[in-house]
Parts: C-alpha cells; structure tokens; sequence
C-alpha cells in the first residue's frame, strides 16, 4: 500500500512541499519519499507501510499488519464504487466509529493485574534488566508497576500519572526478547512486544512526587526510569520521568514551570545517548523559549545508549570482579 495512502488513513494530514509529501497532527511530521519515511518531530526514519503504521499508531508489528489488512480491504471495496471515503481503524485500540476507546477499557482488556505472574515480571526487570531488587519492590507495593495476566508471556505494566497523581495511561513491555529476524532493509521485524495504552502526553511513567520535585530527570522508556534510579539512588527530591519517546510533552515542560513558582525546579534531559535524544533536547530548549518558560534545562548523557546499557555493563563488572552493591 503507498505510504501517502496509509498516511491518510492514519488520519495525518497532507502538503506537497517540492517533490515529496509532508504528513502533520500535533504528534507527528511526516516526510514520505517514495517507500520511506522520516518524522522530523520525534526523529525517527523507517521503510515501508508496516514500519510507519508501528511508528505512528505505537503498535506491534503483528497488530501493524493486521490493521493494514483490514484497511486494505476496505479500500478495494471503494475502488470498486469508483470513490474514497476514509475509513475508520480497525486496530485494537479504536471502536467501530474509529474513535479512540476510554483508557479504563484498554487497561482492563490488556493490562489487567496478575499477581501471580509478578515472580516471572519481577525476575525480568531485576535478573535481565538488572533493576534493584529494592526499588522493584518498592515501586510493586506502590502499585506503580505489575505484571498482567497474558499468557504465555506477561507483560510488565509501568503506569502513566498526571501532575495530580491519577492514572491516565501505561506502558506495557514484555519479559519475553525473541531472537531477531530482520527483513530486507535490515529492520527487525519481530521487537520485543512493546505497547502504550491511553496519554503519553499528559501522563508519565514516575518514580517520585511530582508536586514536591526539585529536580526532574526525563528519560525515554520505563526501563530508562528504573536503570537510572538504580545508578544514582539519592535522598534528593528528584523525580524520574518516562515519557515513552523522545520527546518531552509541552505539559511536562509546564508542570516544571509551575514547580518553579513554587521554590525551584530543574529540568534534566536524560534522554538516549543519541541523535534522537540530542533533538528531543533541543526541541524541548526551543519550546521554552517559545512559551518564555521559566525552566533552566541541562543534558545529560549515559555513557552507552541508553541506561539501562550503563547499567548492564555496571552489573557485568560486578560479576566479574565478585562485588554485589544492590
């Protein structure tokens, strides 16, 4: 299916800008060259319908598939009445007027709690992550963070609170990693399962009171949060924040701002190690200029690409050298 075609069923919106096509929403600006795509506002590229439904509908590539092939069908059949009407998606996530389902729904249908397989999302989080047993727990008890009930291979549920504490959203990461596959242009075409239900934008993944923060460190997945709180564990009112991407929610920026009304609060872009992280930062330093935010932002990098590979590579020298800190 052409990209420009499937942009227009994701609901983007179209402009020729030379010989190639623009694809914008509040989320997203999309170029589309040919069969590849590159979205300038979250710094990420790819090739290929399946790749800019993932990207764009935060989906898994079973589930990119499948809204494709449900969308397929419906363009042959108004091919076939000689008209195009815009259909609604048939992802999961979408009811049958293509509207959004409430989050309350989502979570119960894919992210209800199981106790019983906390043991197998807690050994993953703390044996292959190398997450503090500590803070695992503690955030467990919180109930921040659990496991749900799919099966064969559960999920760890990371929940997404607004400024206010209340629950808006989550993201969801699976304890199972398959051995890669790779398509033609080198892509991975089987990842990790990976998913995020409800807001990202006015609701994060926190470890720590927002309301009291002095500091904010904004990292890009839960996993980061929790990497980055076991590396540098502090009785600082600083708070982790996992905005599941690359770039930093305007709300975020505000909650900050209003945190310095309050006595002060710094912003701290933690974000990946790369060029997708650096743009994150810059976009955030210009949307503070823009607003005229008072935010003092700094970056900061991990050594490797991320946290959670510090802090990998930290636990492999413990090992090797017979040292235990967590």
């Amino acid at each position: 299916m052409p990209l420009n075609e499937v942009a227009t069923r994701l609901d983007l919106t179209g402009r020729k800008e030379g010989r190639d096509t623009m694809w914008r929403n509040d989320r997203f600006a999309i170029n589309v060259t040919g069969n590849k795509f590159y979205d300038h506002k979250n710094s990420h590229g790819g090739t290929g319908a399946v790749s800019l439904v993932m990207h764009v509908r935060g989906c898994t590539f079973r589930e990119a598939v499948g809204w494709l092939t449900g969308q397929q069908h419906e363009i042959d059949r108004d091919r076939q009445h000689h008209s195009f009407f815009p259909q609604a998606a048939t992802a999961a996530d979408a009811d049958a007027d293509g509207q959004r389902r409430p989050f309350a729904e989502l979570f119960a249908e894919k992210a209800r709690k199981s106790e019983a397989a906390w043991v197998a999302a807690r050994n993953y989080l703390t044996r292959t992550r190398g997450i503090s047993q500590h803070l695992a727990d503690r955030l467990y008890h919180e109930g921040k963070i659990f496991a749900n009930d799919h099966k064969p291979n559960t999920a760890v549920v990371f929940l997404h609170h607004d400024a206010d504490g209340q629950p808006l959203g989550c993201s969801l990461r699976g304890t199972y990693d398959p051995k890669p596959v790779f398509n033609g242009q080198g892509e991975q075409i089987n990842k990790p399962f990976k998913s995020c239900l409800g807001s990202k934008t006015d609701a994060w993944f926190t470890i720590g009171d927002l309301r009291a923060a002095r500091e904010i460190v904004v990292v890009e997945s839960p996993v980061d949060a929790l990497s980055y709180a076991t590396l540098t564990p502090s009785s600082r009112q600083v708070v982790i924040v996992s905005v599941s991407g690359n770039f930093i929610p305007e709300k975020l920026l505000h909650c900050v701002h209003e945190r310095n009304r309050d006595g002060g609060c710094l912003l701290t872009v933690a974000l990946d190690n790369d060029e997708a992280g650096d743009a994150g930062h810059r976009r955030a330093v210009d949307m503070i200029h823009e607003q005229r935010l008072n935010v003092s932002v700094t970056r900061e990098r991990s050594k490797g690409k991320d946290w959670n590979e510090d802090l990998q590579r930290l636990r492999l020298n413990q090992k090797q050298s017979g040292v235990h800190l967590w």
